[in-house]
């Protein structure tokens, strides 16, 4: 499979050199190198040229005349990537040499895997490692990895475009690509740390797990008591279901004309995907009627549908904690 990589960048010219020597260093080398850049003001566009004329492999820099943000740059630079593999790249990481060899190797472990995502240690500025990594950060925060979704450490085959373009207009593009490939049971998650995530001054993301200290577990569990007796808590959770409950609607509607033509048997991979994706928005479904319930009744129907098999136990903390 050839590999493409999308990076955006945006006044990025402290922290950029890194990244691109560090792709430029890789065992096996990407065969293109996707830039867009949200009309940057320092020396980026310079840094960028100069790293064109000396990478062996194509590099194809495009400049935003108006700043697009965050959320849409990404979008952009994805949707021109041209090749099998999509990795994403941040513009003040750091890749590991093999990299780009493991990954590749690791997205092809299953055929149902359309998107994959390696762990990463957390540093300073300067890149010294914090013996953190943000894997296990998420884990201690929530408890499972589902909430590990940096865009940063993801690779996804051209073919799951389909399926995360146009992205959703209600989540980050790293959050919506791996709902995307979570509620269709198409993700792998490689435990490996394979490169640095560095932070400092002008990070975007600033998520608790992202920091360069420990997570607490306790603080979870005062979290999971205060939602148990104060009903309030419940109001953050309900916005946050009812929204994975609309966005995977969308998705059921995508996934219908999804056949992925590099499988033999591309319409029983989506006939799968797509069963598991109904399981997922009866789930949202059930937690939504169920948060209009007093915590008693509440409780008894939550255990009732996870005996039912409509809800996993994970669900059934989401509702009581």
């Amino acid at each position: 499979m050839r590999v493409s990589i999308a990076m955006t960048t945006f006044n990025g010219e402290k922290y950029l050199g890194n990244q691109l020597d560090s792709i430029l260093n890789q065992s096996i080398k990407p065969d293109e190198l996707i830039i867009c850049d949200d009309s940057s003001s320092d020396k980026t566009l310079q840094i960028l040229e100069d790293f064109k004329n000396k990478a062996e492999f194509s590099v194809k820099i495009y400049r935003n005349e108006k700043n697009l943000g965050f959320r849409k740059n990404f979008e952009k630079a994805i949707g021109l990537c041209k090749e099998d593999l999509i990795f994403i790249a941040d513009q003040d990481d750091f890749w590991f040499p093999n990299k780009i060899e493991l990954m590749k190797k690791f997205i092809s472990f299953k055929k149902e895997c359309f998107v994959a995502i390696n762990n990463t240690e957390l540093t300073d500025e300067k890149l010294i490692p914090s013996g953190i990594t943000k894997l296990n950060q998420v884990k201690k925060f929530s408890g499972n990895s589902e909430g590990y979704i940096p865009g940063c450490c993801t690779v996804l085959k051209k073919e799951f475009l389909s399926l995360i373009l146009p992205l959703s207009k209600n989540m980050e593009y790293d959050s919506w690509i791996h709902f995307v490939a979570i509620n269709t049971n198409s993700r792998l998650v490689n435990n490996e740390i394979l490169q640095y995530y560095r932070r400092h001054e002008s990070n975007t993301t600033m998520h608790p797990v992202s920091k360069l200290e420990n997570i607490n577990r306790k603080e979870r569990y005062i979290k999971a008591f205060k939602r148990f007796f104060f009903t309030s808590q419940d109001k953050n959770r309900r916005t946050f279901n009812k929204m994975n409950y609309e966005e995977s609607k969308i998705l059921k509607k995508r996934l219908i004309n999804f056949a992925p033509s590099s499988l033999e048997n591309s319409s029983e991979i989506s006939l799968k995907m797509e069963k598991f994706l109904d399981k997922k928005i009866t789930a949202y479904f059930l937690i939504e009627k169920l948060y209009k319930f007093r915590l008693l009744k509440k409780t008894l129907l939550s255990f009732f549908f996870l005996f039912k098999g409509k809800i996993r136990f994970k669900d059934l903390l989401f509702i009581i904690f």
